[in-house]
């Protein structure tokens, strides 16, 4: 099934705040200059570690069952979480990043663990695992190379994902997750060009080639979960690519960036994080889990006009199947 797809995003922002940097929303991909050269503190020191220790609660004021039959009702989530983050300056201008997370939700300790499906006890009470693993560097004056599992944002869109398509998504708590956290990384090899050779006043030019070897799924709600709808878990067989460089994905982007405008072009060609269930007709023991292997192309922009800010998408989806 063919599929064409066109979104366009419009975002007005008055006042001040319409030039602020995306980097405050946690999107460090759309700068235009190579950061390999930062320090990572002041000083000598080879290595920065930081983090953060937060605590995040849920109420439901509306007693309910799951799908499954768990009653939902008053407190839901009481979630202890700890995220840490070290970055190593290496040898020859090269750093490594290494981003991890851990939490525990004491709910379960309040409210029992015996009415809940073993799926979400292994998904909601406790995680320990990495997020960004990375090691890059220049291999040349203007040529910078990253290897490892990371996030690349694409677009201009802080909300409505268009053109953000190469990152999976932890869909477990729909709109209760911090926009920074609800990416996953995968493994990628990236390679960014930065061309000198462009005269004065053409603007600022980025390339940017991406190999993703690795494939993850989006996190979606478990069976019993509050979120989930289906009274049973679906364990079909799925055309998914199950090891490194079986079937991998391809993306790469053309940046520009001028006095109060920039735009982007994106290219991919990639496999749907969330698969379609196709049953063959009258057999629905048949059935397997697809995900679509589709084209992408688009392309997004930002503008300025005095203290408004217009951010603007559009995309074109080839073989993206809803149905």
């Amino acid at each position: 099934m063919q599929l064409l797809l066109a979104v366009l995003c419009l975002a007005l922002v008055p006042g001040p705040v319409a030039r602020a940097e995306e980097d405050d929303w946690g999107f460090d991909d759309d700068s235009y200059a190579s950061d390999t050269t930062g320090s990572a503190d002041e000083g000598d020191r080879s290595w920065d570690l930081n983090g953060d220790l937060s605590l995040g609660t849920s109420y439901n004021y509306l007693d309910h069952d799951s799908a499954t039959g768990t009653r939902y009702g008053n407190l839901s989530r009481l979630r202890a979480q700890l995220d840490l983050q070290l970055d190593l300056e290496l040898p020859r201008e090269w750093r490594m990043r290494v981003e991890g997370y851990g939490f525990y939700d004491f709910t379960y300790i309040f409210k029992g663990r015996s009415q809940y499906t073993r799926d979400v006890l292994d998904d909601y009470v406790w995680e320990v695992n990495f997020r960004e693993v990375w090691i890059d560097g220049r291999l040349g004056a203007n040529l910078d190379f990253k290897l490892g599992r990371q996030i690349v944002n694409w677009g201009r869109s802080d909300t409505v994902r268009v053109l953000d398509v190469l990152n999976p998504l932890d869909n477990r708590e729909p709109g209760l997750v911090d926009i920074e956290d609800l990416r996953l990384p995968v493994t990628m090899a990236r390679v960014d060009y930065f061309p000198q050779w462009i005269p004065d006043g053409w603007g600022d030019w980025r390339l940017q080639l991406l190999v993703i070897p690795e494939f993850r799924k989006d996190r979606n709600p478990s069976i019993g979960n509050d979120f989930n709808p289906a009274p049973f878990p679906i364990d079909l067989p799925s055309n998914q690519p199950d090891r490194f460089f079986d079937e991998p994905e391809y993306g790469g982007s053309i940046s520009g960036t001028f006095p109060g405008w920039d735009v982007s072009v994106y290219a991919a060609r990639l496999y749907s994080n969330t698969p379609l269930v196709v049953f063959a007709p009258g057999s629905p023991a048949s059935g397997f889990q697809r995900h679509s292997h589709f084209t992408m192309l688009g392309t997004g922009g930002n503008l300025t006009a005095g203290s408004w800010l217009f951010k603007g998408e559009i995309g074109w989806f080839d073989g993206l199947a809803y149905t």
